[in-house]
């Protein structure tokens, strides 16, 4: 079984079983993107689980694709779907790539978020969506990644032991840097 197979198993089992127990709230981050990319119409959201952010979005009036490798997470987020602007499509990470194109040029600059999403794909997966956003993300657009760096290692995780590959935040800047991006905030 590969690794990618393992990681959509996990998350499978994970959204078909604990509906109730993963929070339906906003994550501050969200809240936190929002703002910074409020004169934007668009966001697409990277591994959006159980929809809960893209759901805030699409409420604020972003029109939003939100995408996950999980079938299960796809499921249940169209179940419980109540924003009109949201679509969710299930995308593993291999062909956001595609995603990014396609959404870019029906809207122009928009949002890429991405929360718990970095440290949930492989090194050459994140690789591969850096490499796309440097080709094809349009000018104007804001990217807005939270993931877990190599500080959060040791912690105890709410929701158990599963594939997580912790980053090293300064390599991950200076890569963002060579990339041509700017960041601001961290």
């Amino acid at each position: 079984m590969t690794a990618v197979s393992e990681k959509t198993d996990y998350w499978n089992a994970f959204y078909a079983g604990v509906t109730r127990t993963a929070p339906r709230k906003p994550a501050q981050f969200a809240a936190f993107a929002a703002g910074e990319a409020a004169e934007l119409a668009a966001v697409l959201e990277l591994g959006c689980g159980n929809g809960r952010d893209a759901e805030f979005f699409g409420h604020l009036g972003f029109d939003v694709l939100a995408t996950d490798a999980s079938p299960e997470a796809i499921a249940l987020c169209q179940k419980q779907s109540h924003q009109k602007t949201v679509t969710y499509a299930c995308v593993p990470a291999h062909k956001s790539v595609e995603t990014l194109a396609e959404f870019g040029a029906k809207h122009g600059p928009f949002c890429v978020y991405g929360r718990f999403f970095l440290h949930a794909i492989t090194e050459e997966e994140q690789a591969r969506l850096l490499g796309a956003l440097e080709q094809s993300l349009p000018s104007g657009s804001l990217l807005a990644f939270e993931y877990r760096t190599t500080l959060d290692a040791q912690d105890d995780k709410a929701f158990g032991d599963h594939y997580r590959r912790f980053l090293d935040h300064a390599a991950f800047v200076a890569t963002l840097n060579d990339g041509g991006y700017e960041v601001l905030y961290q």
